[in-house]
């Protein structure tokens, strides 16, 4: 009785640290913030169309992982400076008005500030 009450303890301790184990690669393989604006910020000079959009769901996924509200990845400036890339790539260019405009250079800013590590 008491030898299987230790092998299903051994069987679900290795349960758990298999759960642990996964978790962890899981929080690992997502970017920092810094990083996020970092990629969006270099890939700016980006001329390839395809890994620019492929960067975008990257880009949500590992800003919601950060603690990005979903309903404030829209406006995250790493988002605002990749869509703005996009926008060039098809010929669209900066948004219409000078208020979006603004808002497209305070994004740069606060990229390039982060990248060159200054946290917010």
């Amino acid at each position: 009785m008491a030898t299987e009450i230790i092998d299903a303890d051994n069987k679900s301790n290795t349960v758990l640290r298999e759960q642990i184990a996964q978790k962890v690669k899981e929080i690992q393989k997502h970017r920092t913030e810094k990083e996020i604006c970092t990629t969006c910020y270099d890939i700016q000079d980006a001329s390839n169309f395809y890994p620019v959009v492929m960067e975008l769901p990257r880009t949500l996924e590992d800003l919601k992982a950060c603690g990005i509200d979903h309903w404030k990845l829209n406006q995250h400036p790493a988002v605002i400076i990749l869509v703005d890339k996009i926008n060039d790539m098809i010929g669209r260019h900066h948004l219409p008005s000078d208020k979006d405009f603004d808002k497209v250079q305070d994004a740069f800013t606060y990229c390039r500030e982060m990248k060159n590590g200054k946290e917010k």
